[in-house]
């Protein structure tokens, strides 16, 4: 069978609970706030990932649909890079130093009944000096010996990379690696094709990931310390909004709060969630007849398991943003500060605005369409502007 991530359904339990729906203000269009920038020569570029200094990581698309990563500094230098043997390498997160993590793919000349393709995931660490390591088994079937296929989701400013590896007997489970490069796994799913999934991690090490295991479909919090959460060891806070049948957090900061996405009747629609440190949550509102969501992942190989770039992320300051798609396929972007105002993000004439990180400044980075391609883009909005 091949390696398929699934989110079941099922799922029902009492948490401490507050909800208040926030509608979205008018669209915040000033196009003078958005500050464009594009990997030179290339015909698509998707930042996903901005630190307190402003730099940038992501990925682009060559002119040959060829993936490659890039980092952008503090005064809007572009240097690209290419993990050496990949033929795809697309970074996801970057740490206040500098420090990269994301995944590569590369050939693995492994091809079992069309089941296993010839290309697989495998992480990376693009450290600030410009060297690159890279880790993870190109040969053997995940799970077993010689097998062990990465995707990474997140570094800290301690160097601590957590992520996604494929596994025959498990479907997908979630790896640590510490800054030395020593690796610890989770997994809370129980036979094939099921998954654990992690999404976020924290600069205390604490990580947001969710599982299933064919009845049930959480999200959980786990603080980092002791031996990581397994089928054994229950040592987690359960992340799932009262009479949802799903849920799934995408980001976490410092001070422990949780953002994500539930879904609240099997088969349909989802719904953006706080959760914070107290336990307490409150949903997020997009306009009338849209859903939450618009950002897509990059893979070659199909068997991507990490979530594509967040739906929803938030900063140390308690400032969140996401993306929401109107019936027609036209997305946008939002941002909620501190204070609980939100406004929407939409660049003058584009039919996709897709925010993908905010740094601790409230400086958003993300993409936008331009007719012929996507474009990077910085934007410093106004802290809670009223419009």
């Amino acid at each position: 069978m091949p390696l398929k991530s699934q989110l079941c359904l099922i799922a029902l339990f009492s948490l401490p609970f507050s909800l208040f729906s926030q509608a979205l203000k008018p669209a915040f269009t000033r196009q003078d706030q958005f500050l464009p920038f594009s990997v030179p020569g290339s015909k698509a570029t998707y930042p996903l990932s901005i630190n307190d200094s402003n730099t940038i990581t992501g990925s682009y698309l060559d002119q040959s649909g060829g993936v490659h990563g890039f980092v952008r500094d503090t005064v809007g230098t572009i240097t690209t890079f290419d993990v050496p043997g990949s033929v795809l390498t697309e970074p996801a997160s970057i740490n206040s130093a500098g420090g990269i993590t994301g995944l590569c793919e590369v050939p693995n000349g492994l091809v079992i009944a069309n089941e296993y393709p010839a290309i697989v995931p495998q992480g990376f660490i693009r450290y600030p000096d410009g060297r690159i390591t890279s880790f993870g088994t190109a040969s053997g079937l995940p799970g077993s010996a010689t097998g062990f296929w990465a995707q990474p989701v997140s570094i800290n400013d301690a160097g601590e990379v957590v992520g996604n590896s494929p596994d025959v007997a498990l479907g997908s489970e979630v790896f640590i690696r510490s800054p030395a490069g020593a690796f610890q796994y989770s997994s809370l799913s129980q036979g094939a094709i099921y998954s654990t999934v992690v999404t976020g991690l924290n600069a205390g090490g604490a990580i947001v990931a969710y599982y299933n295991n064919g009845a049930i479909g959480n999200g959980f919090l786990w603080d980092g310390e002791g031996n990581p959460p397994n089928i054994d060891n229950f040592d987690f806070t359960t992340i799932s909004l009262p009479g949802s049948v799903a849920t799934v957090p995408t980001g976490i900061n410092a001070d422990g709060t949780v953002v994500g996405t539930y879904i609240y009747t099997k088969g349909g629609s989802s719904q953006d969630f706080v959760r914070y440190s107290d336990g307490t949550y409150e949903t997020l509102s997009t306009p009338a007849g849209t859903t939450p969501g618009c950002a897509t992942g990059i893979s070659l190989s199909g068997i991507v398991y990490n979530p594509p770039p967040p739906a929803l992320t938030i900063n140390n300051r308690g400032s969140i943003v996401g993306c929401y798609t109107s019936a027609s396929g036209v997305g946008s972007g939002f941002v909620r500060f501190e204070d609980g105002s939100l406004i929407t993000l939409t660049h003058l004439g584009s039919k996709q605005t897709i925010p993908t990180a905010i740094n601790n400044s409230d400086v958003i980075t993300g993409s936008y369409s331009d007719g012929t391609g996507m474009v990077g883009f910085i934007l410093e909005p106004e802290v809670s502007p009223s419009l």
